[in-house]
């Protein structure tokens, strides 16, 4: 179940999320770093709402 698949990554999102702010007030995280992963949050909020939302379609 595909749903289920996203929703156990979550933690491990938080996780790096968590990673990264810490190597931010650090110093050593790379700039690059920030965008990168405000862009991938986005996109796996978004795919994920795509799933959730399809499973709801197919279950009518």
């Amino acid at each position: 179940d595909e749903v289920n698949r996203l929703s156990a990554l979550q933690p491990q999102i938080e996780r790096l999320k968590i990673q990264s702010i810490a190597l931010k007030e650090k110093g050593q995280g790379p700039m690059f770093l920030d965008a990168d992963f405000v862009a991938f949050t986005n996109h796996f909020n978004q795919v994920f709402a795509d799933v959730q939302a399809r499973e709801k379609e197919l279950q009518k």
